[in-house]
C-alpha cells in the first residue's frame, strides 16, 4: 500500500499461498506476483470516449509475463488483446467487447507464426463464437480455423426444409434467406446464416468455410450489415471458399 496515487501498486490484495494482487489508484489491476517473485504485468490503455459505452475508462491491453519484466526483459513475451470500437462495430453493445487475443508469437507480418482468438458478437454484444485463426500445415497449405459457439448460437441454428417446401428456411431469428432469394430459388439443401463483425475479408472467407459440417452441401447466407467489408472485398467469395472445403456449395451476400 501507498499513498501515491501515479503508483501502479497502490493497492494489493494477498492470498494466503502469498500470491500478491496489485492495483493502481483507480482500482484497475496493474501486477500479480507469486511467491517466487515472478510476476505478470497488465498494460492499461485509455478507453476512447464512444468506443466503450458505459464500460470502464481503462482496457488491459496486454499481459507480459515474468521472462518479460525487468531492465533486460527478454523479447515475445507479451499476450496481446484489442477490443471493437466505434470505428470498428456499428451496435454499441458491441463496442468494447474483446476482438482478438493473440500470443507472444504472433505476427501479423508471419502468420504461420503464433496463434489468434477471433471473439463475434450478436447485436446485442453476446457472445456468438470464438476463432481460433488456421495456421499452416507442413506442406505450406492454410490449416481450417477452429471455432466454438457462444452460449446464444442454438438461436440462430437452421433446420432442414421440409419436404415440398421451398423458397425460405426456418433459421430461429430471421428469415434472411428468404429476404436472400426473394422467392426465386427452390431451397433443397440446408443453409445457414453468418452475421460476422471481424472487418478482416480472409477471416470472413474462413468463417464461410467452417459451416461446411453444418451445411453438408448446403449454402451460406453471408450478413455483412455490421462490419465495414463489402462484397467486391472478399473477391471470388465460392472460388475462395471451395479451396477449402467442398461442403459448401453456394454462398449468398445480403446487401448492405
Amino acid at each position: 500500500m501507498t499513498t501515491d496515487t501515479t503508483n501502479p501498486r497502490f493497492w494489493a490484495i494477498s492470498r494466503p499461498d502469498r500470491v500478491t494482487f496489485w492495483y493502481n489508484s483507480a482500482r484497475f489491476p496493474t501486477f500479480v506476483t507469486n511467491k517466487n517473485g515472478n510476476t505478470l504485468s497488465f498494460t492499461l490503455s485509455a478507453v476512447q470516449p464512444g468506443d466503450d459505452p458505459g464500460g470502464p475508462k481503462f482496457h488491459i491491453t496486454q499481459v507480459t509475463d515474468a521472462a518479460g519484466q525487468g531492465p533486460n526483459p527478454a523479447p515475445n513475451r507479451s499476450f496481446n488483446i484489442t477490443y471493437f470500437t466505434k470505428a470498428t462495430a456499428k451496435k454499441p453493445q458491441i463496442r468494447g467487447q474483446i476482438a482478438s487475443i493473440t500470443d507472444h508469437l504472433f505476427d501479423p507480418n508471419h502468420p504461420e507464426n503464433g496463434h489468434q482468438l477471433l471473439f463475434n458478437y450478436y447485436d446485442d454484444g453476446n457472445l456468438l463464437s470464438i476463432t481460433e485463426a488456421g495456421g499452416f500445415n507442413a506442406d505450406g497449405s492454410p490449416d481450417r480455423s477452429a471455432s466454438w459457439p457462444g452460449r446464444h448460437l442454438a438461436a440462430r441454428q437452421p433446420e432442414r426444409p421440409h419436404a415440398g417446401v421451398g423458397g425460405r428456411v426456418a433459421v430461429g431469428v430471421d428469415d434472411i434467406l428468404s429476404q436472400a432469394l426473394n422467392g426465386t430459388t427452390t431451397v433443397t439443401n440446408t443453409y445457414d446464416p453468418t452475421n460476422l463483425i471481424t472487418n478482416n475479408p480472409d477471416n470472413i472467407i474462413l468463417s464461410i468455410a467452417e459451416k461446411g459440417p453444418q451445411v453438408q452441401g448446403g449454402g451460406v447466407v453471408l450478413d455483412l450489415s455490421q462490419t465495414s467489408v463489402t462484397a467486391a472485398d472478399l473477391g471470388n467469395v465460392m472460388e475462395r471458399v471451395s479451396g477449402l472445403t467442398p461442403d459448401v456449395t453456394n454462398v449468398v451476400v445480403l446487401p448492405k
